[in-house]
């Protein structure tokens, strides 16, 4: 079965409905009947599912506000034993979520299990995805704050340990003042699980334990994000780490600037011999004129070998934030030379003015009779 490029998949030659957010507006079409309560929460209606779950929308009476909770699908195709580990394996990367606490991640409230099934309760978050903010063409400035909040939540997360694995603008809200809160983090996992996943020729590994007692239940060949924003690791079907985020958010900062993403393809395969052959395509009219130090901190994002990009994202967000400082200051210094320069002439033109008053008092006054 043919894989869509730009929609969330959790194992090679499977699809899984659309990703959707906990904001924007409901989908159409019929989702399966909910539940009308899950503990002390009330379901008010389908908010999308996505490769990892179904999300609703809910009421937390004891606080008066919509939640929006998401389900983790349950796959009939396991054993009853599999399928106990995988929800346990669910809660404990669940847990782990809901320990981040960065005003650039979508906070989680409460993580639990009802009927069998993990669930975790998060923030109604109100606003646009990136990427149907980006299409009013915000300021370039706009953009890269953006960006940095973006980054800075990845960093965020990378310090607790924490991998995304799918971000993409439909992962991201922007809501009122530019706000942006990364969410569905349902395909995140920790490092230590994914390098448990891992054997040391880096083949995917089963049935193993990690410290906790958990068992790791990748299967090899797993082709795991959307592939479209997926690092050449991911796309290989090797560890992902926190540079491949680094590259997923250098795939959609390139897409928010040049209009279309650095790699472009019809079919997963066609994708990996494109960022094989690391030929970004060439771009006529770009949505913004990307200044020097932007464009060289993407392609170094960008680069094949983990071991190219930046050492963490604080490293690439620290040349975005100097960078945009630095260019700040040069337009500031070129308006005020500018400035300088205006007034300089202005005051050229008065002192030639006065003086050729005073000149011909002088004129005159040697003139006189």
């Amino acid at each position: 079965m043919a894989v869509d490029l730009e929609e969330t998949v959790a194992a090679i030659g499977s699809r899984s409905p659309p990703t959707t957010s906990c904001a924007g507006p409901e989908p159409s079409g019929e989702l399966p009947r909910l539940l009308p309560q899950i503990g002390k929460y009330t379901l008010l209606g389908a908010l999308g599912r996505g490769g990892m779950g179904l999300v609703h929308k809910g009421y937390d009476a004891d606080l008066d506000r919509p939640v929006a909770i998401k389900m983790f699908h349950r796959d009939p195709a396991r054993s009853a034993g599999d399928s106990q580990e995988t929800q346990a394996r669910a809660m404990r990367e669940a847990q782990a979520l809901a320990r981040l606490s960065h005003p650039n991640i979508v906070a989680v409230h409460e993580v639990g299990s009802h009927e069998g099934q993990v669930f975790i309760v998060m923030d109604y978050v109100l606003g646009a995805t990136l990427r149907e903010w980006l299409t009013a063409r915000p300021p370039l400035a706009r953009v890269l704050e953006v960006f940095v909040q973006i980054g800075q939540a990845l960093a965020a997360a990378h310090r607790a340990g924490i991998i995304h694995r799918d971000l993409k603008p439909d992962n991201v809200v922007v809501g009122e003042g530019g706000h942006a809160q990364v969410l569905d983090f349902g395909l995140a996992r920790t490092a230590e699980v994914i390098a448990l996943e891992h054997d040391a020729s880096g083949r995917a590994a089963t049935g193993r334990h990690d410290s906790t007692g958990s068992i790791t239940l990748t299967s090899p060949g797993d082709l795991v994000g959307t592939p479209a924003y997926m690092a050449p690791e991911q796309l290989l079907h090797e560890r992902a780490c926190e540079r491949s985020d680094q590259y997923a958010f250098c795939v959609c900062l390139h897409e928010a600037l040049y209009g279309v993403r650095p790699f472009v393809a019809s079919t997963v395969d066609g994708l990996r011999l494109a960022v094989l052959a690391g030929e970004i395509r060439a771009v006529d009219r770009p949505h913004y004129a990307v200044p020097s130090y932007l464009r060289a901190a993407i392609l170094r994002g960008l680069c094949f070998e983990r071991e190219g990009r930046f050492a963490s994202m604080e490293a690439l967000l620290a040349v975005l934030i100097d960078g945009k400082r630095r260019r700040r200051q040069r337009r500031l210094l070129v308006a005020g030379l500018a400035l300088a320069g205006c007034v300089g002439a202005s005051a050229g033109a008065l002192w030639l003015a006065e003086a050729g008053d005073g000149g011909g008092e002088v004129a005159r006054v040697r003139g006189g009779p």
